[in-house]
């Protein structure tokens, strides 16, 4: 159906908009983690952000798998 292909593909360009940003933000930490000391609330925060937007993604993926196939 044309609703599901159009829902298809705007849930996989926001699956792969959201791992792209995921990836910058581990890229991110890693960086700050060399160079910080201790865990400051800014950083936990991001910590945090990260474990949310890895579940979004994972929420996402099984939207993707209950569209039947095309």
């Amino acid at each position: 159906m044309k609703t599901e292909t159009n829902v298809r593909i705007r849930v996989t360009k926001e699956r792969a908009a959201l791992i792209g940003k995921i990836n910058k933000l581990e890229r991110f930490l890693e960086t700050l983690q060399d160079f910080a000391t201790g865990e400051t609330p800014q950083l936990l925060l991001l910590k945090q952000q990260l474990v949310v937007m890895e579940q979004y993604a994972a929420l996402l993926t099984q939207r993707l798998d209950l569209l039947p196939a095309e």
